[in-house]
């Protein structure tokens, strides 16, 4: 990925140049190239962002987009928010007993709810997804909750077992005036989380 940033940075500077000439000479055949060799890496730098941005089974955005987008120098939110980890339960019974196939369509169908609701989804771990909302805290409980009724409706069948789908949540508030660091916050709303968790039948003729 260095390499290739490299090479389009290079490749940039050489066809700013050939067209800043052209335009000098008002060559118009030269800078209609240049318009188009333009237009041509633009599209090749969209989707090496798009392969350090997105997760290539979910298409949610990576930690290394948060980083970049959401975080300051510093490494702090840049806005006020509201911070929810998403857990799948379950989800190494899901790979162990139906296999990873299994397991990659379950990490699909989560984020296909998770990313309607319109804000930032994060693949932050294997099975842990991070949501960032400017909703008041009320709003964001109201949504996530309405969200997760929806998903745990879902039956899936397999040839061995007939399983439900279900994550638990933990959310914090982040404000920007705040004195504890992004870590901090992150582990508040990780440890709300584990509390979430419930021990629950997902196998049903286990």
């Amino acid at each position: 990925l260095n390499e290739k940033s490299s090479n389009h940075v290079i490749h940039l500077d050489v066809v700013s140049k050939k067209a800043l000439d052209a335009m000098h000479i008002r060559d118009e055949t030269k800078l209609k190239e240049s318009i188009s060799e333009t237009e041509a890496l633009r599209l090749e730098i969209e989707k090496l962002k798009e392969s350090i941005f997105k997760d290539s089974l979910t298409k949610a955005w990576t930690r290394r987009w948060l980083d970049t987008n959401l975080l300051d120098e510093n490494g702090r939110f840049k806005n006020s928010c509201i911070i929810v980890i998403v857990d799948l339960n379950y989800f190494k019974q899901i790979n162990d007993k139906l296999g990873h196939i299994a397991g990659d369509k379950v990490l699909q169908y989560i984020f296909f709810h998770l990313q309607s609701i319109g804000v930032p989804v994060v693949r932050y771990g294997g099975d842990e997804f991070l949501i960032v909302m400017p909703e008041t805290k009320t709003e964001t409980a109201l949504v996530i909750e309405r969200l997760r009724a929806k998903t745990e409706e879902w039956n899936n069948h397999h040839p061995d077992s007939v399983f439900k789908v279900s994550f638990a949540i933990g959310a914090a508030y982040w404000e920007s005036t705040s004195e504890l660091t992004v870590e901090e916050v992150m582990a508040l709303a990780d440890a709300r989380m584990y509390k979430d968790k419930k021990k629950s039948k997902l196998f049903r003729n286990d």
